[in-house]
């Protein structure tokens, strides 16, 4: 599988930290701001204050490798916010991101988390073929 994700030359980063508020069993809204810089795209992808998220969607079966909250909590909101039209630009123009460009996004943010390689690269593979935009509990 060709993924365009793999031109990154590490400037990628994240210029606000994640901060959250609990708003359901599974659920967290954002208190301030997630600000993603993408060398993939070229510009700032906002997860805007007050957007919910569910971090990652995984499996119960599989939380023992991956739990649902580890350090790629802020891969998971960005990639929350492209599937579900969230995402802002500095400017306030709402982003509709396809599903592709939320999975690449996802894939770099995981990198730029610190999340090995290797474990990124499964990550990604099961978010192109599993995720489905839909998924999140409002």
């Amino acid at each position: 599988m060709q993924h365009q994700h793999q031109i990154i030359n590490k400037m990628a980063k994240f210029l606000t930290p994640l901060i959250v508020k609990k708003v359901g069993a599974r659920l967290w809204e954002l208190y301030e701001p997630l600000v993603f810089e993408s060398e993939i795209y070229q510009g700032q992808f906002i997860a805007p204050k007050g957007m919910r998220t569910n971090f990652a969607s995984i499996p119960r079966f599989l939380w023992v490798e991956f739990p649902p909250i580890d350090i790629y909590d802020p891969a998971a909101v960005i990639h929350d916010g492209g599937y579900h039209g969230d995402l802002m630009t500095p400017t306030g123009w709402h982003i509709n991101a396809i599903k592709s460009v939320a999975d690449n996004l996802f894939h770099e943010c995981l990198i730029t988390c610190g999340v090995p390689e290797h474990q990124a690269d499964l990550m990604y593979t099961a978010v192109v073929l599993f995720g489905n935009p839909k998924n999140l509990k409002q």
